[in-house]
């Protein structure tokens, strides 16, 4: 006895379906699969009907000829087996399968925003020990940075060699990419490198950085006008960019590949002449 429920492949109530459940029990001749099918069907079949039928299943290859009693062909039931399986498999993923991982923080201050990423720096795993990499449209200013945030830096400088990369070249972009240098990181500005944000990787981790329209324009005009650091005010500075409430959303994705691309591509314009 074949333990299978095929009839619906052909739809419930027709000829074929039938047959099929007929020869489920055990191998029939062409009379018997007719006399039971009269027997346990409602509707009227006749015996050309069921021939024409058979005749069908025996060319599909459904089924299969066994001296003169006919029987459901065991290679088309194996094969019918695995088709089913798969689809059952396919259907029960999802549809679509995120490869990376995204973990979203926001911040009201660029001092919170700098704490996060000095902490992100030093906590995020570098299986690979490659080295980090951070790029900026501006460079970050490291005003409000107290003695246990320059520990840390100089911790994570020392695991791991970052290269930061500015793409504007303002004297206070030099300035500050200067402090950055002094703590041990490798800089370069006036970097060509097309990013929509700026963004810092280490391992498998890429952290986006989105600083309001208002706060990136008035961050914009201060690098414009000013044209030295002994020109700021540095309480000025504080008190209007790094303390002044706003919102700076970081979004932290983890994929090994992109990470990789970031890092390469970074490390090869930081070496260009």
């Amino acid at each position: 006895m074949l333990n299978i429920a095929l009839a619906p492949l052909f739809g419930n109530n027709s000829t074929k379906s039938t047959i099929v459940q007929a020869l489920t029990e055990k191998p029939l001749s062409l009379k018997e699969i007719h006399n039971h099918i009269r027997g346990t069907s409602n509707k009227p079949i006749t015996y050309q009907a069921v021939h024409k039928a058979v005749k069908e299943m025996l060319a599909d290859e459904i089924l299969e000829k066994a001296g003169k009693q006919i029987q459901i062909n065991k290679e088309w039931v194996e094969k019918l087996s695995n088709f089913t399986a798969n689809l059952k498999n396919s259907q029960d993923k999802p549809q679509y399968e995120a490869k990376s991982k995204a973990t979203t923080y926001e911040f009201e201050t660029f001092v919170d925003f700098g704490k996060f990423i000095i902490k992100f720096s030093n906590d995020t795993p570098n299986p690979r020990n490659r080295p980090g990499v951070c790029v900026m449209k501006h460079a970050w200013p490291s005003f409000g940075m107290n003695k246990n945030d320059y520990e840390t830096v100089k911790k994570f400088l020392k695991e791991t060699q970052f290269y930061d990369l500015t793409l504007n070249d303002t004297p206070l972009d030099r300035a500050f990419s200067n402090m950055l240098a002094q703590i041990g990181k490798n800089v370069k500005t006036g970097a060509k490198f097309n990013i929509q944000c700026d963004l810092v990787c280490k391992g498998d981790q890429i952290a986006n950085i989105y600083f309001t329209k208002e706060f990136q324009e008035k961050f914009d005009d201060l690098f414009k006008k000013s044209k030295s650091l002994e020109e700021l005010q540095v309480n000025d500075i504080m008190q209007e960019f790094m303390a002044t409430k706003t919102k700076i959303t970081v979004v932290i994705t983890t994929d090994a590949d992109a990470a990789n691309n970031v890092i390469d591509e970074v490390l090869r314009v930081f070496n260009e002449k």
